[in-house]
């Protein structure tokens, strides 16, 4: 805003989001009454969708991450954007012919996802939009209960094994415990400090929650 006596008047309102720019702009130089007005962004055809995004001046790229809303997305590990509804987020602003350093937020997936990696470093063309999926997959989760057969729950910080893999899972306190990539039957195994214990479970995920809570299951000790 400038405003003089015997000189001219002067008004500018500027925005910008994540969508472009706009400005607003009024002026009276002597006596003579103008006004302009502009936007500035663009609008991008990729992978069957259209984004809206501030003026494109390098390369693009569009992050896919099926089914999974509103996960931020970091590049160079300045927040950028969000995913929308279908999964799809929009990077306007990429370097070209070298790797650029995209991760998302960990905290923002289901605790039923499973992801390899929560960086990649896509490399786009000048002035062209690469498409980077993100390595994620779907787990079978569920919680469960551990007791021992006198009735005692499995001591809290023993270390579950789900069907011999390298995933290790933690049993929390009363022999609560979270576990995932379970198949119709699984074999778990738990150590502690003093003892060693087996139990076998059976699950279905038809009609269960996200996480569902199976119930109570007797760890038959094992001898060291």
């Amino acid at each position: 805003l400038q405003a003089a006596v015997n000189g001219p008047q002067q008004a500018g309102v500027f925005a910008q989001n994540r969508y472009g720019q706009a400005r607003l702009e009024a002026a009276s130089p002597n006596e003579q009454h103008s006004a302009r007005a502009g936007i500035s962004g663009a609008i991008t055809h990729l992978d069957g969708q259209w984004f809206m995004s501030p003026r494109i001046g390098s390369s693009y790229g569009l992050i896919r991450i099926p089914g999974l809303n509103n996960v931020r997305v970091y590049v160079d590990n300045q927040l950028a954007t969000r995913t929308n509804h279908d999964g799809y987020a929009f990077l306007p602003k990429l370097y070209p012919y070298v790797r650029n350093h995209v991760s998302v937020d960990q905290l923002d997936l289901p605790l039923d996802i499973t992801i390899d990696s929560l960086t990649v470093q896509p490399v786009p063309a000048w002035r062209s939009g690469v498409v980077v999926d993100f390595p994620v997959r779907q787990q079978t989760s569920a919680t469960l209960t551990l007791t021992l057969s006198d009735g005692q729950a499995v001591p809290a910080g023993a270390l579950i094994t789900v069907n011999q893999t390298d995933t290790i899972f933690a049993v929390g306190r009363e022999g609560l415990a979270f576990i995932s990539g379970l198949e119709k039957v699984n074999h778990l195994d738990v150590v502690w400090r003093t003892g060693h214990c087996q139990a076998e479970l059976a699950f279905s995920s038809a009609g269960a929650s996200m996480i569902p809570h199976l119930g109570e299951f007797i760890c038959q000790e094992i001898e060291k």
